[in-house]
């Protein structure tokens, strides 16, 4: 780094800091690629094209997520180790198998019909507005957003979705 550079880092040291803050980064955890972040920034800054800070932040975000995405791509699966349905495998007597065929089932069709009837007869019983809360519900959205979509408050989401689960379960 030129002298220049290692200027830039130590005049601006503090955005690393507020950069970690703004992303409720754990300063522990992150703070050395903030920092790597930081000196690229000073290293290839260019002072016609924008402030400082703002090309720094941009770095540093890079530096930062680029390292998250590296551990996220750790957690995935190697296909090895991914056993399909439909593998095919020798049992012991030598015959092809799938292994679908040995996967034990605890689905319970009876149980599963009265369930969906129950539901049917809690939502025959709803206003249109109040069946549209469950639905988003069952959709996975969390009750904050139901509320811009619906139009209503998140207590009267609430209320709703307690309604439903009172009327379900007496069913």
């Amino acid at each position: 780094m030129t002298d220049y550079q290692r200027q830039l880092v130590t005049d601006n040291h503090n955005l690393i800091y507020r950069f970690l803050q703004k992303e409720k980064l754990n300063m522990e955890d992150w703070y050395d690629l903030a920092a790597i972040g930081m000196c690229k920034a000073a290293k290839t800054f260019n002072e016609g094209t924008s402030k400082f800070s703002t090309y720094a932040f941009k770095c540093m975000f890079n530096e930062v997520y680029s390292e998250k995405r590296k551990e996220l791509n750790k957690r995935t699966i190697p296909e090895d180790k991914i056993l399909y349905y439909n593998t095919e495998y020798e049992d012991e007597s030598g015959n092809k198998v799938e292994f679908i065929e040995k996967i034990q089932s605890d689905y319970n069709v009876e149980s599963d019909c009265i369930h969906k009837v129950a539901l049917k007869n809690a939502l025959s019983k709803m206003k249109d507005k109040h069946k549209l809360i469950i639905d988003l519900l069952m959709k996975g959205y969390k009750q904050v957003e139901i509320m811009k979509i619906a139009g209503c408050s998140q207590p009267q989401v609430s209320r709703v979705m307690k309604r439903f689960v009172d009327e379900y379960v007496k069913c």
